[in-house]
């Protein structure tokens, strides 16, 4: 008969931990206590990309505003004759998509995980309550 050890349990599982802080690393986030980072990451939806997959295509009807947790994504356009124009990289940290949740406008520019990326996003309503919210705070 062997003895059993209990587990501790961690109030936050560890895959929650490290979501929490890539969105503490987001500038909008910055000194947000963690009750509300874990109010705004329940109302996330969170995709891991692989290396080469779009994450937003220009013609897509999808609004969402875009947070980079972990990874590195690029903005870019078709130039014609088989080009691309690059617009920015986005590093974690870093934001994208907001314009189209604001305006409600198409995307103008298709986005490409450069590395695999771990991305958290969110509805337009969602993000436009955050802002309000945000901004009163401040």
């Amino acid at each position: 008969m062997g003895i059993t050890r209990q587990r501790r349990k961690s109030p936050i599982r560890p895959a929650r931990m490290s979501a929490l802080l890539g969105l503490q690393k987001v500038e909008l986030f910055a000194g947000l206590d963690s009750y509300s980072l874990r109010e705004i990451a329940a109302q996330c939806k969170w995709t891991r990309c692989k290396r080469n997959e779009y994450v937003i295509r220009r013609d897509g009807t999808d609004r969402d505003v875009y947070f980079v947790i972990a990874g590195l994504v690029r903005v870019g356009a078709a130039a014609g004759r088989g080009r691309r124009i690059i617009f920015r990289d986005i590093p974690a940290g870093e934001v994208f998509g907001e314009h189209s949740a604001i305006d409600g406008r198409a995307r103008f520019a298709d986005v490409l995980a450069v590395r695999e990326s771990l991305l958290a996003s969110m509805s337009p309503e969602v993000f436009r309550a955050i802002l309000a919210n945000h901004a009163s705070v401040r």
